[in-house]
């Protein structure tokens, strides 16, 4: 008896980590993606000795289950991991860069809060557990365990960095679940500090940490890509359609072509173009409406002694109420070798999101400027730019605002009414890279159980 056909409708990291999987459990996949090459917002440009990741740069270890298939494919044989830039971070607070506490108590002594600030924070014990926060926003949870302190310099950046969204819109329980979930149950701190304990001791004796792949991000899009087999790039699908066992698949310039399953992988924005012949298919317009924002990345090379600052950090988060042009800032060079040519640094700006979105209309050169004008400011730097590149996501980052649980439900009751499609993507998922990976496995997962 011949395996089972599994058509990916996308080819982004979702489809891709779902179509290898897929092979690795004896179903053969077939991926779909419009665009000339896979990836998604995973994006790496070669440049006269510069590596430039547009979209993410890195990733935190993910899941067991998602290395254990980043292993199989090869990924492992490719993978870099950070150094010990790799653990630090800086954010911005009065206008100029300061360490990122690591632990709790760190932040207690940080100058990151005021005097008032810490002792509200060391108040967070006493405050009661709360069950049902299913609609609470970023902001108003932590306003509410950590203080007004802690939600505009820590969370706020956090979400500026992540998702470029709006702490008072985006909910808690989506963008930061374990936290939420440790909040429930009382004190946040003192059992996210068990939990790093404890998740320090399991991973003993395992890489853990930052990570990308010696040619960058777009590597792994590759890799899970030739892994997966039959991946027809440039092929948009126009239509899904139920038929007596199995789906049946309408893609640009070919026949209708049968599948025992379909998973879609495709951005939440994508579903406007397909045309669901299913039961229940109404219930997916809700995933239309999750609303998007846009951001830029924008990608200067400098030679080293035209910046002051060491980069001895990952990243620069950068609170809303500095009121800069930036979301936050990235640097590879300082994480990962072959990033910048010797004597050179590379920093990655994002800019825009829900607060900025009138940036990433205005021209290279303007933007470039601005970008340019937070980095002297911020990093000391003093010289031209030797590199330039400028990268543009319109409606890129999806936003679990107030409805979003219920959109995902509507999603829930399509998978139940026709058990042979699942879905996956950032905007049902998570918006790491490890999460959208995971999301990946677990709709193969899913798909592979069926047919089974």
């Amino acid at each position: 008896m011949s395996a089972a056909r599994v058509a990916v409708i996308g080819g982004g990291l979702a489809g891709l980590a779902a179509a290898a999987e897929l092979r690795r459990r004896g179903v053969v996949p077939v991926v779909f993606e419009r665009e000339a090459s896979v990836g998604g917002v995973v994006r790496t440009i070669h440049r006269d000795g510069w590596l430039i990741d547009t979209g993410p740069a890195m990733a935190a270890e993910p899941s067991p289950v998602v290395r254990e298939l980043l292993d199989a494919v090869g990924v492992s044989n490719v993978t870099v991991r950070a150094g010990s830039a790799g653990a630090t971070r800086y954010i911005v607070l009065n206008g100029a860069p300061v360490l990122l506490p690591r632990t709790t108590s760190e932040l207690s002594s940080s100058s990151l809060l005021s005097i008032a600030g810490r002792l509200r924070l060391l108040k967070e014990r006493l405050i009661p557990a709360q069950r049902d926060v299913s609609d609470e926003s970023v902001d108003r949870f932590a306003r509410r365990r950590f203080g007004a302190e802690m939600a505009e310099r820590m969370f706020d950046p956090l979400i500026a960095s992540t998702s470029a969204g709006d702490p008072r819109q985006i909910l808690a329980r989506y963008a930061f679940p374990a936290i939420v979930d440790q909040g429930r149950a009382g004190s946040a701190l003192q059992r996210s500090a068990r939990a790093r304990i404890e998740s320090r001791r399991r991973a003993k004796g395992r890489a853990s940490g930052s990570w990308s792949c010696a040619d960058g991000m777009q590597q792994l899009a590759e890799r899970l890509a030739a892994w997966s087999g039959d991946v027809r790039t440039s092929t948009s699908v126009r239509r899904i359609r139920s038929i007596a066992g199995g789906m049946e698949v309408s893609a640009s310039g070919a026949e209708a072509e049968r599948f025992d399953a379909v998973i879609v992988a495709v951005p939440a924005t994508g579903f406007g173009a397909i045309t669901f012949d299913l039961p229940a298919a109404d219930r997916l317009l809700a995933v239309s409406t999750i609303p998007h924002v846009s951001v830029a990345s924008v990608s200067l090379g400098f030679r080293r002694d035209s910046v002051g600052h060491p980069l001895d950090a990952s990243r620069l988060l950068v609170p809303s109420i500095e009121r800069r042009n930036v979301l936050s800032m990235v640097f590879p060079s300082s994480l990962f070798p072959d990033r910048a040519p010797p004597d050179h640094v590379l920093i990655t700006a994002f800019v825009g999101g829900v607060f900025q979105p009138d940036l990433i209309s205005r021209g290279d050169t303007e933007l470039v400027a601005a970008v340019l004008e937070e980095c002297s400011s911020l990093l000391a730097v003093s010289g031209p730019p030797v590199l330039v590149n400028v990268a543009r996501w319109p409606k890129t980052l999806p936003q679990a605002v107030a409805g979003h649980g219920e959109r995902l439900a509507e999603v829930d009751r399509v998978e139940r009414a026709e058990s042979r499609i699942a879905f996956t993507g950032a905007w049902r998922d998570g918006l790491a890279v490890g999460e959208v990976l995971l999301g990946g496995v677990q709709a193969a997962g899913r798909i592979a159980a069926q047919l089974s």
